[in-house]
């Protein structure tokens, strides 16, 4: 029965989450995506996490590198 179900049907399933992302790492993200943007780019979501833990990415002619965020201040 479909009112038993939780899910709308018509509504699109937003991928979960990834968990090897660190937080600060996820809010990265939609920065870098505007970034992007700016430049006419449309990256995929793996572009966008690699670029996210500090990988170098390149668009064609243009590459894309964003230093991977230090969360381990004490092992530095």
């Amino acid at each position: 029965n479909r009112q038993q179900r939780g899910i709308d049907p018509y509504k699109r399933i937003e991928p979960a989450a990834s968990a090897r992302l660190t937080t600060a790492e996820r809010d990265r993200v939609s920065k870098i995506y505007s970034e992007l943007a700016l430049h006419g780019i449309e990256p995929t979501r793996w572009e966008l996490e690699a670029l996210a833990r500090g990988a170098k990415v390149k668009f064609g002619d243009i590459s894309m590198h964003y230093p991977a965020i230090s969360d381990w201040a004490g092992f530095q």
